[in-house]
């Protein structure tokens, strides 16, 4: 029994590890979907992994969190204005790329509750 038990417990793991991630939204520190160079940004959606690559056209992005379902970066300050997309890699591949426009600036006005809503987000 306990044989047939690890059997299945590595079958779920080994599931889960495969699955591609997919991207659902891509926000601002605002919730918005203005991006901008050097700007924070804020991806969710699901089968991030543990160690995923985040890519915005050509250039890979730092990353400041990940979770299997929430990433956030920062924008390279390198990056051009115009459309662009984001994609996430895994071990079990690439998400299909989200696109969006990022443009010249991004401004946000922060409050508390604003703090809040994205923190409350990553859990």
């Amino acid at each position: 029994m306990k044989f047939a038990c690890c059997w299945l417990f590595l079958a779920f793991n080994l599931v889960g590890q495969n699955q591609l991630p997919a991207i659902t939204k891509v926000s601002n520190f605002g919730a918005g979907g203005a991006l901008s160079p050097a700007a924070y940004a804020f991806v969710s959606g699901t089968n991030f992994g543990t160690a995923p690559i985040v890519s915005l056209g050509a250039a890979q992005c730092p990353l400041l969190y990940t979770s299997d379902t929430f990433v956030s970066f920062q924008v390279p300050v390198s990056t051009a204005t115009g459309a662009s997309t984001v994609t996430i890699q895994t071990a079990a591949g690439a998400a299909v790329p989200f696109a969006l426009t990022i443009t010249p600036t991004s401004p946000v006005i922060v409050n508390r509750d604003l703090i809040l809503a994205q923190l409350h987000s990553i859990r």
